[in-house]
């Protein structure tokens, strides 16, 4: 607001109490090799009109908040971090925000050396309150030699390098189905030792692996689909559990991104991304084949489940009606 400031040295330097949905958040560390004092209270200044409440704030940490995601940004100068974590329906461009204005900060230093790390998202660092951090640079240059896994070293799961930069951004097209080529057989490895429930209510299905006949569970977006038992159908075998959980993902981004231009809690706004979304799915080839490929073999409610997202429903029916 004009005509009000905001003085960092003066903040408290006690963190406020204030309620936190920690479920579902996407996380983020900065580790720094040399961390110079004041990016926080930069931070801070530069985001002010985005502060929940406008009293969140102290002298090493802020919270903020839009009207579908929240943000907590806090400084551990002791260990060289700046911690962020995002909840709420728009995480990922909230995440971006946060990223961007971080980013401007640091290219104001003379080489500043820092790390971007991103958590693992395979099934034993999900539940870990300590994850496998990657380096975002590491995880690009990776994708720059086309090599697509990188082993946990907790786990010793090898995870899909795109599925953890797409964890944080949108950059990486939200549309690519990537083949099954040797990923087949490393998603059966996870969801056999999954665990035995989905932690926050997602599609899930007790099924015996054999054969066709696969056993699935939804943990956070990795979503594993169904594969139709036996091979009656034509086109079973190209509906495999990894296409199903990328073609759940996929939807569901598109879904999150039409998000950031409409609002989705008003019936104009769901009006707008149902639409855009089924035009963006008639453009797409790729996408548009997957789904008539689903519906062909009868797995149009599964995906309406897996997906997760409360405009699925209606858009799948009409994309079946209209593919």
């Amino acid at each position: 607001m004009s005509g009000q400031y905001i003085a960092p040295q003066l903040l408290p330097v006690n963190k406020p109490d204030y309620a936190w949905d920690a479920v579902d958040n996407l996380i983020l560390r900065y580790r720094y090799e040399f961390m110079p004092k004041g990016i926080v209270t930069r931070f801070i200044v530069e985001t002010h009109l985005l502060i929940d409440d406008q009293d969140t704030v102290w002298r090493n940490g802020v919270v903020l908040a839009d009207d579908w995601a929240r943000a907590e940004v806090t400084e551990n100068y002791s260990r060289n971090t700046i911690n962020v974590r995002i909840s709420g329906r728009t995480k990922k461009p909230f995440l971006e925000k946060v990223r961007y204005e971080l980013w401007k900060i640091h290219e104001s230093y003379e080489q500043l050396k820092y790390e971007e790390l991103i958590p693992c998202n395979c099934y034993k660092c999900r539940s870990n309150q300590k994850p496998q951090m990657y380096s975002y640079n590491l995880l690009m240059k990776y994708i720059s030699d086309n090599r697509y896994n990188i082993e946990c070293r907790d786990s010793y799961k090898r995870i899909d390098v795109r599925s953890l930069i797409s964890d944080i951004t949108t950059q990486l097209d939200p549309h690519d189905m990537t083949t099954i080529e040797g990923n087949l057989r490393l998603l059966k490895e996870e969801v056999m030792h999954a665990p035995t429930r989905a932690p926050f209510g997602f599609y899930q299905d007790n099924r015996v692996i054999h054969k066709t006949e696969i056993q699935q569970y939804g943990v956070g977006d990795n979503v594993a689909g169904n594969k139709i038992k036996g091979d009656s159908h034509a086109n079973s075998q190209r509906i495999s559990e990894l296409d199903s959980a990328q073609l759940c993902r996929a939807i569901k981004t598109l879904l999150e991104d039409l998000e950031q231009d409409y609002n989705p809690n008003t019936p104009r706004g769901q009006s707008n991304i149902h639409r855009d979304a089924l035009n963006a799915i008639r453009d797409d080839i790729e996408l548009k084949q997957a789904l008539k490929d689903s519906f062909k073999a009868g797995l149009g409610e599964n995906l309406m489940q897996m997906i997760g997202h409360p405009l699925a429903k209606s858009l799948l029916q009409d994309c079946k009606n209209l593919l």
